[in-house]
């Protein structure tokens, strides 16, 4: 993006909006698809970030639709084929969902898709001059916030932050700065600004979702993360250990000369933190204090790869070939799951846990019960998915290979 005053470099090419989108023809449909089936769900739940919420609990609670009872009589709806990316940067991603609309990052851009029939509503096309990048989504109120982090130099990374309407995909507003983490809460977005060349120790900074107007800054310090427990950060300091900071304000609230490697999540009360260290302890730590609540040596995180889950109860990790829920109060081990790949993301919503097992002969989901880990499902299920699955208002929204597609009971 271009700097605040300039034309911002994403205003150009957004090519479905308003009246237009409702007229243009749908993209392809997906066996058992209805034209006009459902609705717009303007106020229900929305999946609005990556991880579900602020706290990246990937743990959708009000979902009650898609269960144990009802997961075998899930079948797709629609289907619509998303252009892959030609390398390893960037990387498929989850979609995010609010107010009736699905947003999802392809290798073209991104665009909003509707609800009920996977109809395009409006879409950016990204410039032939600018790189891909890895990017961030988040939903606030009526805004879709972009972050982006360009693919190529790590040594001087560029990058943009953004925000469309999302019923028009219009620019809001644009800031130029190469995002490394992203998260909104309390009406902010706050961003790890990763431009090593005129921040090398590391800067922290908190935009308005309305305006984009800069809130605070924190230099020295990295956000590692893509997690605000009611209101709290926790960032790494540059000089060596953490600093727990206000979300609204950026104003320091404890420290403790403890380093993390990155935060894992936070819980869905807010009251802890999941924190994996440079020795690859796993530990809850008190939101409100940074007092160790509980410790789990030897746990082979690897922190960067989207590796838990948490309801409340429990804290679900995926390690390798294993997935392992344990208490979230205490650390002890509730049960342990191995599986026949490579275990990813985990989701928890309707009483089951979901994780995609990437294996030599493809990836598939295993869907398991959040209780017991116990399969809910037998055999393979899903294949070619290439992210988690996304669970929300009685809808299962999963990557694969070349499409998005929606399955419902």
């Amino acid at each position: 993006m271009k700097r605040s005053g300039a034309r911002p470099r994403w205003s150009a090419a957004v090519v479905a909006v308003a009246v237009a989108a409702l007229i243009t023809s749908p993209p392809a449909m997906g066996a058992g698809q209805r034209p006009g089936a459902g609705h717009q769900l303007a106020n229900a739940t929305a999946w609005a970030q990556d991880g579900f919420n602020a706290a990246n609990t990937s743990y959708n609670a009000n979902e009650s639709i898609i269960n144990a009872a009802t997961i075998r009589k899930v079948t797709r709806r629609w289907r619509i084929t998303v252009p892959a990316f030609p390398s390893d940067c960037p990387t498929a991603q989850a979609p995010v969902v609010a107010g009736g609309r699905v947003f999802l990052v392809d290798d073209g851009g991104v665009a909003a898709f509707r609800v009920g029939d996977g109809r395009l509503l409006w879409r950016w096309n990204r410039p032939v001059a600018e790189p891909p990048g890895r990017v961030h989504l988040a939903v606030v109120g009526g805004a879709l916030v972009v972050g982006v982090a360009h693919c190529g130099s790590v040594s001087d990374p560029t990058g943009s932050l953004s925000a469309f309407d999302v019923g028009t995909g219009t620019v809001r507003w644009s800031r130029s700065l190469p995002v490394g983490s992203l998260v909104t809460d309390q009406g902010l977005v706050v961003v790890s600004d990763t431009s090593a060349s005129e921040h090398p120790e590391g800067i922290v900074r908190a935009y308005r979702v309305t305006d984009g107007v800069q809130v605070w800054s924190r230099e020295g310090v990295a956000n590692r993360s893509n997690v605000s427990a009611k209101g709290r950060l926790l960032l790494s300091r540059y000089a060596g250990g953490t600093v727990c900071v206000a979300t609204s304000t950026g104003a320091v609230l404890w420290e403790r000369a403890q380093p993390y490697e990155g935060v894992l999540a936070a819980s869905p009360a807010g009251d802890r933190f999941f924190v994996v260290d440079f020795d690859r302890v796993l530990r809850a730590v008190n939101a409100g204090t940074g007092a160790t609540l509980w410790s789990r040596p030897g746990v082979d995180i690897h922190f960067g790869n989207d590796t838990v889950a948490t309801d409340g109860r429990r804290l679900f990790v995926a390690v390798g070939l294993t997935l392992t829920a344990y208490r979230a109060d205490t650390g002890a081990v509730s049960w342990t799951r191995t599986l026949n790949g490579g275990v990813g993301q985990p989701i928890r919503a309707g009483g089951l846990v979901y994780t995609v097992v990437s294996a030599d002969t493809g990836s598939s989901l295993a869907i398991l019960q959040a209780a017991s880990g116990a399969p809910a499902v037998k055999g393979t299920a899903y294949r070619g998915a290439v992210d988690h699955p996304v669970i929300v208002n009685g809808r299962l929204y999963l990557r694969q290979s070349g499409a998005l597609s929606l399955y419902r009971p």
